[in-house]
């Protein structure tokens, strides 16, 4: 699994609502192939596990475009660290669903990230 990293080649880390490290890894949603952005952590055990912050919201008909993907607000915080290193910015919010909740538009500024979300989807 690639982790995502800045221009100088260090991995992208942050923490998670426990306060605990994490890191960023990127992949394909199975129905439609659109980036999923994950957080990644390591439990207690040692093991690695990964949790989605974006939602596919193919079945509402939208589609990201290229190197977007859709991340509930509720998990502006945890993808705050790729903001501030200036690997993604917001470039809009939508509301979708019958509560219309809400998401906003991320694009992921990392070059290769399309090859890197493939060669994760690969691994899987």
């Amino acid at each position: 699994m690639q982790f995502l990293s800045d221009s100088q080649g260090h991995e992208l880390t942050g923490k998670n609502g426990f306060d605990e490290p994490i890191t960023y890894t990127i992949c394909r949603f199975q129905a439609d192939r659109t980036l999923a952005l994950m957080t990644v952590y390591r439990d207690e055990m040692g093991n690695i596990g990964a949790d989605p912050v974006s939602v596919n919201l193919m079945a509402y008909g939208y589609i990201p475009m290229r190197g977007h993907t859709y991340i509930n607000e509720e998990y502006l915080e945890l993808v705050q660290p790729l903001i501030d290193a200036e690997q993604a910015r917001i470039c809009g919010h939508i509301h979708y669903g019958p509560y219309h909740a809400s998401a906003v538009d991320m694009e992921i500024l990392i070059d290769n990230i399309e090859e890197i979300a493939d060669q994760n989807s690969q691994e899987e």
